[in-house]
């Protein structure tokens, strides 16, 4: 009968669209358990290695991993460490190492824990804030260090770490958060937010199963307490990993000083694409900030 056509009608329309939403629940919670488990790979020197110029380098973090990197030696008194996002390795950082040492400042690059060549596992927690601690660390302990300034320069989940960080070492002088999430789990909500609940809860399952301690030193609760560190916040306004509002909420929270820069039309990273001022605004900030005046 009608009835009973237009109930099974009814009925395959509520399957298709649950079962296009179990599938997006899946695939979300795959992406997402991707970022946060712990692989390694050899990562390889770019072509123009001798020239920027890089040194291999190896170093501890606070809590013992062992970390590797590349580093390029200052030709003054300034270096910035430079932090990539959760699923990359320090060879993301290349065109900001390319940038700031081109203009003088030294640069550290180095492999996350759990994350290219460095040992360790995943946490985006206290192993993370270990191994930035043990990148100051090395810096500020080589010979003729004394006089050393440090920045940080941090691109989304790594800028989650460097905000902690810079929260309570004020040995860093100079901060620039890039793309970086207030909150894992509002970041989470807004990656995942075009492709419906079931693919937010799917990624959010991942994030919990992961052991993730999403509330432990959120940037927003510690972003008051960067100052007296000079900070700039970068923003793309096309950015649906990590949304402008969400960068706007970690400027607000932070005191001064302090700068917000919203890259129009940028996605979530490609500011220099779409500013072309965007490099030489990034090596001023950290070069004035880094500087000792008498």
């Amino acid at each position: 009968t009608p009835t009973v056509y237009g109930t099974i009608a009814v009925l395959v329309v509520l399957l298709a669209v649950l079962g296009r939403e179990l599938v997006s629940g899946v695939r979300a919670y795959w992406l997402e358990h991707r970022a946060l488990i712990t692989r390694r790979w050899v990562v390889r020197r770019p072509s123009d290695a001798d020239r920027i110029p890089l040194i291999d380098v190896a170093f501890s973090g606070r809590d013992g991993t062992p970390l590797r990197g590349w580093y390029v030696p200052p030709r003054g008194q300034a270096v910035v460490i430079l932090c990539a996002g959760s699923e990359a390795d320090r060879s993301a950082m290349l065109a900001d190492a390319r940038n700031l040492s081109g203009g003088g400042l030294g640069v550290l690059l180095f492999d996350w824990p759990g994350r290219g060549e460095s040992g360790g596992a995943i946490q985006f927690g206290a192993t993370e804030r270990d191994a930035l601690e043990g990148a100051l660390d090395f810096l500020l302990t080589r010979p003729g260090s004394e006089a050393l300034r440090v920045g940080a320069l941090g691109f989304s989940m790594g800028g989650y770490t460097v905000a902690q960080v810079a929260s309570f070492d004020h040995r860093l002088g100079a901060v620039v958060l890039a793309g970086t999430p207030t909150d894992i789990v509002d970041q989470t909500r807004a990656e995942y937010a075009r492709a419906g609940r079931a693919a937010q809860y799917g990624a959010l399952l991942a994030v919990a199963r992961a052991g993730v301690r999403v509330h432990e030193m959120r940037p927003i609760d510690v972003a008051n307490k960067i100052a007296p560190i000079p900070l700039v916040v970068v923003a793309g306004t096309d950015d649906v990993v990590v949304p402008a509002s969400m960068s706007r909420q970690l400027y607000d929270a932070a005191h001064e000083p302090k700068e917000y820069w919203p890259i129009v039309g940028a996605g979530h990273g490609d500011y220099a694409s779409h500013d072309p001022e965007y490099d030489a605004r990034v090596r001023a900030f950290f070069e004035a900030a880094l500087t000792v005046r008498p």
